[in-house]
């Protein structure tokens, strides 16, 4: 056996953990499930939903840092959603322009509620907000994908042949990731089905015993087979990259024979069986999103081509610390160029080299196939694919290289698990290093020409040079140089991310405001009437509160309600969207609708408030961010502050 615990004897049996090894995962498993419940029970997040307070008199909730604006994929969407399904006890309140919001937002509704709560639990016990806290249940939804992969990344990582430190370790800088912290932990929620199943296969394979293999597998199976359900929701272009590559590993790894593969086969298949059904119970219960999402303009049905990325953005992640002093950005913003680990590609390629020749054919199969698995991912973002031959392979053509290149080091970290206490001699060390080198330099330079001027050169190498440094701590093959090289690696990594998200408890701004109150208190008994606002951050604040509204976010592609505004279809490219927001532009005269999309996922509506088209929908309560003095349909209900700006409340009628 290697320092990190490989089987370098190709040994039949699949390995089983050391005492101490099992005893430290235990413990792992009790501090991460006790850490849930703290922090579920406490109203802690890392949500930016503070960002919405811009007064020093207003309470915003945050405890730690400063919220992000960039995160409004979260704070001004997933976010206001979950907690208006905890008000409501359904999805009723969301703009009848689109249909039920499952498809894009993992959030449940209507006729699928059942089966969607089942495989996206963390979303579902949202309709237990009548009854539960609400601080806390959003909580224990927030944490819910992370605590998962938590639990059982250490014991998958370990099945492949890792000791516990490495295991704990690996899943450390996992954690500390640029992308996972700049992406709002979405990474998580991606990889959960991949590392949910792969544990739940390696489970079986260990089950003993005539009637607990048999009722085991049964089990384990259709809980993989839920997990894997979540593949196409999870945001496919991270979610089918990471989850296809976890359940490779780990047949790669954990096969040691052919009754492994047969133990495993059998699940696995069966796991498979189980997620093709449920995914077909979600897509029919979803038929009505599906086919107005495939017909959409944005984003419609994209196929992608491989092609090189930027190395600033594919091995720019060294880097990704200066984000966190809000530079000038030249181009993007720092979301889109957060990345992961992908130079630690070059020691696992030096680490597969080193121990070719002390390891026999079973090793050597694991590692070329592993090494098959990592050269078509950086080939994705490190080289141009013949447009036709990139877009005809299936499911890769899902993923945008951009998008690959930001998730594909988390692969890297992970593969390089069963290899880590192989040993390197002075030659291959110094080709890591030097190859590190020189790509960190280029990488960073890359990154300071097109994104920040900030980053200046001396930065630029003493970054290079720490880097390089910590992965030749991990060549050094023995414990005590694989715990330095973590400590240094969690230590550099935390500081790359320690200031990116705030430590927010509970739910203000957005539940509890005077700008909540407001809204609330103007809200009529039993009419049934909907309202209209111009600014999309007063649409959050009203998904927020279960207000139902004309405006909002169109989740999953336009419903045929469309037509009430645009008849004749003249509008339809700028209105068939998905994942995109919906407010109106008030402008008195302006009779019937001006339809613009200000973004790909921004639309906006210029119309008179008083324009009776409104009247289709029963549009009973209008919000303006101007004063709309001397508008004879509508009277003034209330004033108030949100997001920095003031708003007025009208009755219409």
């Amino acid at each position: 056996m290697s320092a990190a615990g490989i089987d370098t004897r190709d040994a039949a049996a699949t390995p089983r953990y050391r005492g101490k090894d099992l005893a430290l995962l235990r413990a792992w498993w009790v501090a991460v499930l006790v850490g849930w419940l703290v922090l579920s029970l406490a109203g802690v997040t890392v949500s930016s939903m503070g960002t919405y307070v811009s007064e020093p008199t207003v309470e915003s909730g945050i405890l730690v840092g400063q919220a992000e604006p960039l995160r409004s994929d979260e704070y001004a969407r997933v976010t206001p959603l979950m907690l208006g399904v905890q008000t409501a006890g359904d999805a009723d309140f969301t703009t009848p322009l689109t249909n039920d919001p499952f498809v894009t937002s993992t959030v449940p509704a209507d006729a699928g509620v059942w089966l969607e709560s089942a495989v996206f639990g963390e979303m579902g016990v949202q309709y237990l907000g009548r009854w539960l806290p609400d601080g806390p249940l959003f909580a224990a939804g927030f944490w819910f994908p992370v605590a998962v992969v938590l639990l059982l990344l250490p014991y998958l990582l370990m099945a492949w042949g890792a000791r516990f430190g490495v295991a704990f370790g690996l899943t450390a800088v996992f954690t500390l990731t640029p992308v996972v912290a700049w992406w709002s932990l979405r990474p998580f929620s991606a990889i959960l089905p991949g590392v949910v199943a792969a544990a739940c296969w390696v489970l079986a394979m260990r089950l003993s015993g005539r009637w607990a293999r048999i009722l085991g597998t049964v089990g384990l199976a259709v809980v993989a087979g839920v997990a894997l359900a979540r593949v196409p929701w999870s945001y496919a272009p991270w979610s089918l990259p990471l989850t296809g590559a976890v359940l490779a590993l780990t047949l790669i790894f954990v096969i040691r024979s052919k009754a492994d593969a047969l133990r495993i086969a059998i699940v696995a298949v069966a796991s498979a069986v189980v997620a093709a059904a449920v995914t077909l119970g979600l897509i029919l219960l979803n038929d009505a999103a599906f086919t107005a999402l495939s017909e959409t303009t944005y984003p419609g049905q994209r196929r992608v081509a491989g092609e090189f990325v930027a190395l600033g953005r594919s091995f720019g992640a060294p880097f990704d610390g200066i984000f966190q002093t809000s530079p000038a950005y030249l181009v993007d913003n720092p979301t889109e160029w957060s990345g992961s680990w992908t130079i630690a590609g070059v020691l696992w390629l030096a680490l597969a080299v080193a121990g070719w020749r002390a390891n026999g054919k079973g090793w050597r199969v694991r590692v070329v196939l592993t090494g098959l698995l990592l050269a078509v991912g950086f080939s994705w973002f490190l080289i141009d694919w013949p447009v036709a031959l990139g877009e005809a392979v299936p499911l890769l053509n899902l993923v945008p290289p951009t998008r690959m290149a930001a998730i594909w080091g988390l692969v890297v970290v992970l593969a390089i698990a069963p290899l880590l206490g192989v040993r390197l001699g002075w030659v291959l060390a110094g080709i890591v290093a030097v190859t590190s080198a020189v790509v960190l330099y280029l990488a960073g330079r890359n990154m300071a020409e097109v994104l920040v001027a900030e980053l200046t050169t001396s930065t630029i190498v003493v970054i290079t040079v720490v880097t390089t440094a910590i992965l030749l701590l991990f060549a050094g093959g023995k414990p005590v140089w694989l715990s330095l090289g973590f400590a240094a690696a969690i230590i550099g990594s935390g500081l790359i991310v320690y200031s990116v998200n705030p430590v927010q408890k509970g739910l203000a701004p957005l539940r509890g405001s005077e700008a909540a109150a407001a809204v609330l208190a103007s809200e009529p008994e039993g009419s049934g009437g909907l309202f209209a606002v111009d600014s999309p951050s007063l649409s959050s604040l009203l998904i927020a509160n279960g207000v139902p509204a004309l405006s909002g976010e169109q989740w999953a592609g336009p419903s045929d309600r469309w037509r009430v505004l645009d008849p004749q279809g003249e509008y339809s490219e700028q209105w068939n969207r998905a994942v995109s927001k919906v407010s109106f532009e008030w402008v008195p005269g302006v009779e019937q609708p001006v339809i613009t999309a200000i973004a790909p996922d921004d639309i906006v509506i210029t119309l008179d408030p008083c324009a009776p088209v409104l009247d289709e929908f029963a549009v009973d309560r209008v919000i303006s961010s101007v004063p709309l003095a001397g508008t004879s349909c509508l009277t003034e209900l209330d004033r108030g502050v949100w997001n920095g700006e003031q708003f007025v409340i009208y009755a219409r009628g």
